[in-house]
């Protein structure tokens, strides 16, 4: 998608400038109510959000089908959607690209957009991915993302089984595998703040 509609994402960019980037509500209303909440319309539903976020791990409660339908897809900006296009179709982690040698001086002093450097990033990183996640796929995380940070930053790598995109949100299994060990980190990061000797081990 971002190869074969970053022309149209461009011209309704520059078109209606940097506002919301999002079908209306009304519509996937309507489509939750009509065409979600019914045989086999759900079933349909159900294959569309798959197709997008990766194959059915049988996490999604589907009689929750039309609910989820009803709040996505979250609004985003314009610019935000042409950045992230910009990203896939270069193959690089790039600031946002403003078109022309010119206008990328006037932003960044360079006629090029800087590139992200997440080697510098120094905060601890707790990360929670799956090999059936086709947005942030398995390629990304284990030749670029891992190798790129610093492993003393990296406190926990958690690879998950059967989460696709959708799943680290919705999934039936996201509480005890994702929230829970996140809810316990931040506890017992708030604790060894609040008694440093106490937790000294």
């Amino acid at each position: 998608m971002a190869h074969l509609l970053y022309d149209e994402v461009n011209f309704f960019y520059h078109l209606f400038g940097d506002g919301e980037f999002a079908p209306t509500g009304d519509l996937f209303t309507l489509i939750s109510e009509y065409v979600c909440e019914t045989y086999p319309g759900a079933e349909f539903c159900d294959n569309l959000m798959m197709l997008i976020m990766g194959v059915d791990s049988n996490q999604l409660n589907v009689t929750r089908t039309p609910v989820f339908m009803a709040h996505i897809p979250a609004g985003t900006s314009t610019m935000n959607v042409l950045h992230w296009t910009q990203m896939v179709r270069s193959g690089n982690l790039a600031e946002y690209d403003y078109g022309t040698p010119w206008d990328n001086k006037k932003h960044y002093n360079s006629n090029k957009p800087p590139m992200y450097d997440i080697s510098l990033d120094s905060a601890e990183i707790h990360l929670f991915w799956s090999p059936t996640d086709w947005l942030a796929d398995e390629q990304d995380i284990e030749e670029y993302l891992i190798p790129t940070l610093k492993k003393q930053y990296v406190v926990e790598n958690h690879k998950l089984t059967d989460f696709n995109h959708i799943d680290f949100l919705w999934g039936l299994r996201a509480a005890g595998e994702v929230y829970f060990p996140i809810l316990e980190t931040m506890q017992k990061d708030v604790a060894k703040r609040a008694h440093p000797k106490a937790l000294v081990v």
